[in-house]
């Protein structure tokens, strides 16, 4: 049974982390699974698609077995990964992350790749990879320097600064923010149609991140090579 549950709505789909026992840390099988499911998502009619996690948080990283694999592993890791990140990036459909409890790492990395970050105010984020000697992966870098620009994103990387969801709303990390169950606002943003224009929304995503993502591209082929480094 796979840790990737992929349930189809009217008018959207949920994808949900499921390996609730390990705060869905991702396992090299659910990097593989969830590859496979976002390609299948992209075929869908459904425009809107929503990621959020099982159990007591979104995604506390990437198991200790991931990030000190064999170097033939991590490179397998580091493709699949990467695929998934641009997968996320450059689909085009709205992608809502739903964030409640811990959202570490490689987690934060996958979050911030979609459209929308919203968190419920007592979640709790870190972009911890210096504490078990690695850079931050998939993205990490690009991110943070996006939402936080150039030198507080560096100093939140070095000093591995954990924040709660209203802060991390205060500097701009996510996108919005609140004390109810996060699921619940996300349900009723699309409900009462909040964002507005959807495939307005889109047509922008197609537009821009085409450009952008080049330099995701470049951040994602430094990383490789860092963490490999730092594993030599």
């Amino acid at each position: 049974m796979g840790h990737i549950e992929v349930n189809k709505e009217k008018g959207f789909i949920h994808v949900l982390l499921n390996y609730p026992n390990c705060t869905n840390s991702l396992t090299d099988d659910m990097i593989d699974e969830l590859v496979e499911r976002v390609e299948e998502l992209e075929k869908e009619n459904q425009n809107i698609i929503i990621l959020s996690g099982s159990g007591k948080g979104f995604c506390s990283g990437g198991t200790l077995s991931i990030l000190k694999g064999e170097r033939d592993s991590k490179r397998n890791l580091f493709d699949q990964l990467e695929k998934v990140i641009k997968q996320l990036y450059l689909m085009p459909k709205f992608i809502v992350s739903a964030i409640h409890g811990s959202c570490f790492g490689i987690g934060l990395s996958l979050a911030l790749a979609t459209d929308y970050v919203i968190a419920h105010k007592d979640a709790q984020f870190s972009m911890n990879f210096y504490r078990k000697n690695h850079v931050p992966i998939g993205g990490g870098k690009f991110w943070l320097k996006r939402r936080l620009g150039e030198q507080l994103s560096r100093q939140w990387i070095w000093k591995e600064r954990e924040i709660s969801g209203d802060e991390a709303f205060r500097v701009s990390l996510i996108d919005d923010v609140t004390s109810r169950p996060v699921i619940d606002e996300v349900y009723d943003h699309i409900r009462l149609n909040k964002w507005g224009s959807i495939e307005a929304m889109i047509a922008a995503k197609k537009l821009y991140h085409p450009y952008t993502a080049r330099e995701l591209e470049k951040e994602l082929r430094k990383e490789r090579e860092w963490d490999l480094k730092m594993e030599a």
